[in-house]
C-alpha cells in the first residue's frame, strides 16, 4: 500500500531544497540522534534511548525511518500551503532509510525521485480545507492529497503524467486488467468523453469497463469531502434572482388580483418562478449529500411553494401571496408544513435563507422536540451557534415577532419561549449576489452552517450527530467509493427518453386514495448530471450496459449534440465558445448541459447488431474500442492424462464461425476463463460452459442449420439421427436431416473436444 507524507525541508531558508533536489533526496534533522535508529525499536523504545526528544519527535523519526519504496513525499513549508516539490521513494543500493554521518546537518536521509518541483517559487495549494501540520513529518490523507493534485494539474496541466508515474506502484493492474487496454480506455475517454467496448459475446466487456473504473479510482483518489467542507457551486451560468423579480413582488403588492396576474405570468415565470426554481435545482444535489431522505425536487407541491392562495378563501381577499417559498424537508413526512425545514423565501424587498418550522401539529411537535433537546445542554448549543454572529434569531411570541441577539443561556432561553422559531440570514436586492452561481453558492453554503441545528428538531442523540457532523473526516474513505461516482444503466427495447432523461410519472402518496399526481422525475442521465456539474474536482462515470439494444435517437433525443466534447460545459463548468445549453421539456429547465467531467462508457454486442449498422451521428460522437478473444485468458486443462488445449479448441471454433457466418458473432474467452487444471469439478465446469453456454449460443447463430452446427462442434457433439438422404426418401420437400445435441459422458466429452483442437479437413487442404 502507497502513503503519502507531509515532510518540511528543513528551516534553514531555501538552500536545503535546491540541496535534496540536486542529490534526490529528503531529510531531516534531530541530530541528538547520532546513529542509524533500529528499524526493530518500537515508539516506546526509542523514547527510553532519547529521553530528550518530544513524544511528537520520536513519532516522526519513528514514521521517516519507516516510509518505505513507491511511498509519495510531499516536501512543504511549515504549516503553510506552499509546496516545494513531490516525489516518489526509491531505494538506493537495496536500502531506504540511511543513517548518513558524513553530512554537515540532517542526517536522516531518504532517496526520493522528485517528480514535481516548483523550486524557490513554491506552489500554493489553496483548495485545502485547512493548513499542513506543523510536524516536521506526518502522514497525509489521501483525500487532501487529491486536493493538492487537483490544484497543481489546473494550473499545470502539463504534470498530469508526472502525477500518473506517481501513482503507479510496482503490482499489476486491479485484478489483471490489462495496462494497455486501462491507457487505450483512458486515451479515448479524454479526447471523446464517451467511449463503446464492442465486440463478440463473452470477452468480458462490461468486466473491463468496471475494471476500468477501479482503476481509474485508485490512480486518481476522488476528493471526498468533510461535511465541514464547502466545495465552491460550480454549475452553469444563469441570471439567477435580479432586481425585476424583487419589482415584480412589489407590483404585485400593489396589484393583487387575477387580471393583473394572468398579463403578468409569463414576468413572474422569468424572474421569480424560474430563477428561484433554477437555484433549488442545483443546490438539490448538495441538499442530498447532507441527507439522502431529503425532498429535493423543485416542485410545486414539494419544496416549492405555490403563488396562489387557498381557492377555498373568500373572493374578496387577495389572490396570491407576494413572496415564493421553497423548503428542503424529510421524504418521510411528505409535506414541508409538517417538518423542520432548510428554506429560501423572495420577498418584494429581500431573499432570505434559513432554518424553520412548517405550521402544522407535526411541525409543531417536531419544534417542541427541538427545544427540549436544546434545553437539555443549551452550553453546548450556544457553543454550536456561536460562529453565526450573521444571522438573525427570530420568535414570535403573542403574535409579535421578536429578534433576538444570543449571547447567554438567559438569551438563548427567551428566543426558545416562542411560538415559532427561525434562524435566518438575508439580503437586500442590492446586496444579493449578482448571479445564480453565486446565489447558490451562498444558499449551499449557509444550509451547511445551519445543518447541525437541524438534528436538534429530528435526532434522538443530537449531539452524537453534531460531533460526527462537525469532526474532520477528509481522511475517510467510504467503502462504495465506486457507487458515490457511477451510475448503471442497460438499455433495452422499450427503455426511453422519459426513463433516462426526465418525464412525467404518476404517484400516489399524500393523496385521497385513487386520486394519482403527477411530478417530473429525474432520469439516471440527469441525475449523474447533476451531480458532476456539481462536484467539478471529481470524475464521474455513467456505464450503459447493451447500449445497442435500446432506440439510441429515441433515448438520447436533443442530448445526442450535448455529448460532443467541444459542446459540454468547459472545465470547471465554465462555458465553452460552442457550448450548448437545450430546455428540457418536462422540467422546463433552460439550461441543461452535459459537464466536462462525466464520462460515458458503453458496451454493445456485435452479436446482437454490428457496428456497421449503429446510427452514424452515435459513431461520430462515441470512440470505439474492440475486444475479441483472447485465447491467452485461457489454460489447458489435462484430464484423465489427457490435455485439452482449450485456447486452440476455441480458436478452432471461431475460425468456422467467422467463415461460415461473420467474425461479430465469435465465442468470447470468458466462458472458459474459470475451468483450471487439478481440481476436482473441472469436467464438470467444462459440460456447463459447453452444454449450457456455449452450444446454446453457436445453436442460435445457426437457427435449425444443423450441418452448419455439426461443422462447427464435430460429429461427436452433434448427432446426426437420420441422414438427409432418408429424410427426403420420406419426405421429398425435406431440406435436411434429423440432428440432435449429444450428451455425452465424460470419457466421450473428453475426446469430442480433443477432436476440435485440429481444424477441419478442408481447412486442412486449403491451407497445404
Amino acid at each position: 500500500m502507497v502513503n503519502i507524507w507531509q515532510i518540511s525541508p528543513g528551516r534553514e531558508r531555501d538552500v536545503l531544497w535546491d540541496e535534496f533536489i540536486k542529490e534526490s533526496i529528503i531529510a531531516i534533522g534531530w541530530d541528538q540522534i547520532s546513529s542509524e535508529i533500529s528499524l526493530k525499536d518500537d515508539k516506546n523504545t526509542l523514547m527510553k534511548k532519547y529521553p530528550s526528544l518530544s513524544d511528537t519527535n520520536v513519532n516522526g523519526i519513528f514514521d521517516f525511518a519507516h516510509i518505505e519504496e513507491n511511498d509519495i513525499i510531499v516536501a512543504k513549508k511549515g504549516s503553510s500551503r506552499e509546496i516545494y516539490g513531490i516525489g516518489k521513494v526509491i531505494k538506493k543500493d537495496g536500502k531506504i532509510y540511511r543513517y548518513i554521518k558524513d553530512r554537515p546537518y540532517y542526517k536522516h536521509v531518504i532517496p526520493v525521485e522528485w517528480l514535481v518541483n516548483f523550486s524557490s517559487k513554491r506552489f500554493i495549494a489553496n483548495s485545502l480545507p485547512k493548513e499542513f501540520a506543523q510536524k516536521a513529518v506526518s502522514s497525509l490523507s489521501e483525500n487532501r492529497f487529491s486536493y493538492i493534485k487537483n490544484d497543481v494539474i489546473s494550473a499545470h496541466p502539463e504534470l498530469i503524467d508526472q502525477f500518473d508515474r506517481l501513482s503507479r506502484e510496482n503490482t499489476e493492474i486491479v485484478e489483471s486488467m490489462d495496462g494497455s487496454l486501462y491507457q487505450k480506455i483512458y486515451s479515448l475517454l479524454n479526447e471523446k468523453k464517451q467511449v463503446i467496448l464492442y465486440g463478440p459475446p463473452g470477452t468480458g466487456k462490461t468486466w473491463a469497463v468496471n475494471k476500468f473504473i477501479d482503476e481509474f479510482l485508485r490512480r486518481n483518489k476522488p476528493i471526498i469531502r468533510s461535511s465541514r467542507v464547502f466545495a465552491p457551486v460550480v454549475s452553469t451560468n444563469f441570471a439567477g434572482l435580479s432586481n425585476d423579480s424583487f419589482r415584480f413582488l412589489r407590483e404585485l403588492e400593489k396589484n393583487n388580483n387575477k387580471k393583473w396576474m394572468d398579463q403578468n405570468r409569463d414576468r413572474f415565470k422569468k424572474y421569480v418562478d424560474g430563477p428561484l426554481r433554477a437555484i433549488i435545482a442545483q443546490v438539490g444535489p448538495y441538499i442530498s449529500d447532507l441527507n439522502s431522505d431529503f425532498e429535493t425536487t423543485p416542485d410545486s407541491n414539494h419544496t416549492i411553494s405555490r403563488i396562489n392562495r387557498n381557492l377555498w378563501r373568500s373572493q374578496s381577499e387577495d389572490r396570491y401571496y407576494n413572496y415564493l417559498w421553497s423548503a428542503f424537508y424529510r421524504k418521510q413526512i411528505g409535506d414541508k408544513r409538517k417538518d423542520a425545514q432548510l428554506l429560501t423565501i423572495v420577498y418584494p424587498d429581500r431573499f432570505k435563507i434559513g432554518f424553520g418550522f412548517g405550521t402544522h401539529n407535526e411541525a409543531i411537535q417536531c419544534m417542541n422536540n427541538f427545544k427540549s433537546n436544546v434545553r437539555q445542554d443549551p452550553a453546548f448549543f450556544l457553543e454550536l451557534i456561536s460562529g453565526l454572529d450573521k444571522f438573525t434569531f427570530e420568535s414570535k411570541k403573542n403574535a409579535i415577532i421578536n429578534s433576538v441577539v444570543i449571547k447567554s443561556e438567559q438569551d438563548l432561553q427567551r428566543w426558545l419561549d416562542g411560538s415559532s422559531l427561525e434562524i435566518y440570514t438575508s439580503y437586500s436586492p442590492s446586496a444579493l449576489p449578482p448571479d445564480g452561481k453565486s446565489q447558490v453558492e451562498e444558499v449551499v453554503r449557509t444550509f451547511r452552517q445551519l445543518y447541525p441545528i437541524y438534528f436538534f428538531a429530528i435526532a434522538d442523540d443530537p449531539w452524537s450527530e453534531v460531533e460526527g457532523y462537525s469532526s474532520e473526516s477528509d481522511s475517510d474513505q467510504p467503502s462504495n467509493l465506486k457507487d458515490l461516482f457511477t451510475k448503471f444503466v442497460a438499455f433495452h427495447q422499450s427503455y426511453s427518453y422519459e426513463e433516462f432523461v426526465e418525464g412525467i410519472r404518476p404517484e400516489l402518496s399524500g393523496r385521497l386514495e385513487g386520486e394519482p399526481r403527477y411530478k417530473v422525475h429525474d432520469g439516471v442521465f440527469k441525475i449523474i448530471s447533476q451531480k458532476a456539474r456539481g462536484d467539478s474536482t471529481n470524475s464521474y462515470f455513467l456505464v450503459i450496459d447493451e447500449i445497442n439494444r435500446g432506440n439510441i435517437s429515441k433515448i438520447l433525443g436533443e442530448l445526442i449534440t450535448l455529448l460532443e466534447k467541444d459542446k459540454r460545459l468547459g472545465p470547471n463548468n465554465v462555458d465553452q465558445d460552442n457550448t450548448m445549453k437545450v430546455t428540457l421539456p418536462y422540467s422546463k429547465d433552460e439550461s441543461f448541459s452535459v459537464p466536462w467531467n462525466l464520462y460515458i462508457l458503453g458496451t454493445m454486442n456485435t452479436a446482437d447488431k454490428s457496428i456497421a449498422l449503429v446510427d452514424v451521428a452515435l459513431r461520430r460522437r462515441f470512440g470505439f474500442i474492440e475486444l475479441m478473444p483472447d485465447y491467452s485468458k485461457i489454460d489447458p486443462v489435462t484430464i484423465s492424462g489427457k490435455l485439452i488445449n482449450l485456447p486452440k479448441i476455441l480458436e478452432n471454433i471461431n475460425r468456422k464461425i467467422t467463415i461460415l457466418y461473420d467474425r461479430d458473432h465469435q465465442i468470447g474467452h470468458s466462458y472458459l476463463m474459470n475451468i483450471k487444471a487439478n481440481e476436482p469439478e473441472t469436467i464438470d465446469k467444462l459440460k456447463h460452459a459447453f452444454y449450457n453456454e456455449i452450444i446454446p449460443l453457436i445453436q442460435e447463430y445457426f437457427y435449425n442449420d444443423w450441418e452448419k452446427l455439426r461443422d462447427v462442434l464435430g460429429q461427436t457433439l452433434i448427432k446426426e439421427v437420420m441422414k438427409a438422404e432418408e429424410a427426403q426418401n420420406l419426405y421429398q420437400s425435406a431440406s435436411q436431416g434429423i440432428y440432435e445435441i449429444n450428451n455425452l459422458d465424460d470419457t466421450q466429452f473428453i475426446d469430442a473436444l480433443i477432436s476440435l483442437e485440429v481444424k477441419s479437413p478442408s481447412e486442412e487442404t486449403n491451407s497445404i
